[in-house]
């Protein structure tokens, strides 16, 4: 005989022997305590099942507040984007003032300029016509009024002249420092942007870490509680057979 054929016959008779035992084993009990051994089996499985269940529920819940904490998360990502983004928005409005004002300044600078060549020129030719003038009228160039009134004339346009081209400097100045002001409000505006985007993203990153971890977390719970559940089954269902068969 082969050792495969001993080792079948050995099995085939332990399960035979193991069959006979549990035949003798319910004949030699009553009905009632049949029914008591099938009720406290079924009582295993319902707890069993109801423990499952109520591992299931609360293994959904906390996957539920995972998905929410990971939702919070995206929801401040994008609310950093967009704040970051209007920042730059409006460091370039801020720019582009200030652009405006470097123009104005360039503009006041050379109207300020042609101002004072006009009232320069202007003055020239009334004080060319009031020479003209004494020399007409037979006064020698030079001397007395035909040369006080003349110097008076060229004097007094060149005062105005220059506060012309002051006036029109002082604008300009104003419209410089008004543009560096715009420069600066456009760089803190976007820096402080980029500074309360920064710490949204860290509350968004922290939420997402505590996501997975929740998550994590809920897995291992889950598992951990199948595991406990199904060793109280077996060993419910254990005893259950021990009592049965003693």
């Amino acid at each position: 005989m082969s050792i495969f054929s001993t080792i079948g016959s050995a099995i085939t008779g332990g399960l035979s022997s193991l069959w006979d035992s549990a035949v003798a084993s319910v004949s030699s009990h009553s009905w009632t305590d049949i029914i008591g051994t099938g009720l406290k089996v079924g009582g295993s499985l319902m707890s069993n099942n109801a423990q499952n269940k109520a591992t299931n529920a609360q293994y959904a819940i906390e996957q539920q507040n995972a998905q929410s904490q990971l939702i919070q998360s995206e929801a401040q990502l994008r609310a950093a984007a967009a704040q970051q983004q209007e920042g730059t928005y409006k460091q370039i409005e801020y720019n582009r003032l200030a652009d405006e004002a470097r123009e104005n300044a360039s503009r006041a600078t050379i109207n300020a300029a042609q101002k004072a060549y006009l009232i320069r020129r202007a003055g020239k030719e009334t004080a060319e016509n009031a020479l003209a003038g004494y020399a007409a009228s037979g006064v020698v160039s030079g001397q007395g009024s035909a040369a006080y009134v003349p110097a008076f004339i060229v004097g007094r346009a060149e005062e105005d002249a220059f506060s012309a081209f002051q006036e029109g400097k002082d604008s300009a100045d104003q419209f410089t420092k008004q543009a560096a002001a715009y420069v600066t409000a456009g760089n803190q505006t976007k820096a402080a942007s980029d500074t309360a985007a920064a710490g949204v993203r860290e509350q968004a990153d922290a939420l997402a870490r505590l996501s997975a971890q929740t998550s994590s977390i809920a897995g291992q719970n889950k598992s951990a509680s199948n595991t406990s559940s199904t060793a109280t089954l077996l060993g419910s269902l254990g005893s259950i057979a021990q009592q049965w068969l003693s």
